[in-house]
């Protein structure tokens, strides 16, 4: 009796160790097809980002830039239009009427008197 169970075991250590069809060959595919499953994904994974990364170097990042760009453009001539438009407190002078006082009397040096006082002045002497 033990020695068909001797036999029994080592048919059945026989199968599990068997590389053809034994459980372990079975284990051994199985991982196999799981590892190359793994790695053709992990392939996809890399050209989608490939592609993702050549797409957003070469349209969005120059689209943003311009968009930034012309939106700074608009914006400086806004804000110059803005300041163009209000005028500045001491930039315009305001033009100050001066009239001439006529005199009888020219002044030492040959020239009329420019003001009251010195009329006044010149008509006491």
């Amino acid at each position: 009796m033990m020695t068909r169970v001797q036999k029994e075991l080592s048919a059945a250590l026989g199968n599990l160790s068997d590389s053809n069809g034994g459980i372990v060959a079975q284990v051994e595919s199985a991982n196999n097809r799981l590892t190359q499953s793994l790695e053709k994904r992990e392939n996809a994974l890399d050209a989608l980002l490939h592609q993702l990364n050549t797409w957003l170097l070469c349209f969005w990042i120059p689209l943003i830039s311009t968009a930034a760009l012309v939106i700074g453009l608009a914006a400086g001539m806004r804000i110059e239009g803005c300041m163009d438009s209000v005028p500045a407190a001491g930039a315009t002078p305001t033009p100050t009427v001066v009239q001439a006082v006529p005199t009888t009397e020219p002044r030492e040096n040959g020239g009329p008197v420019g003001s009251p006082k010195q009329q006044h002045h010149n008509q006491s002497k």
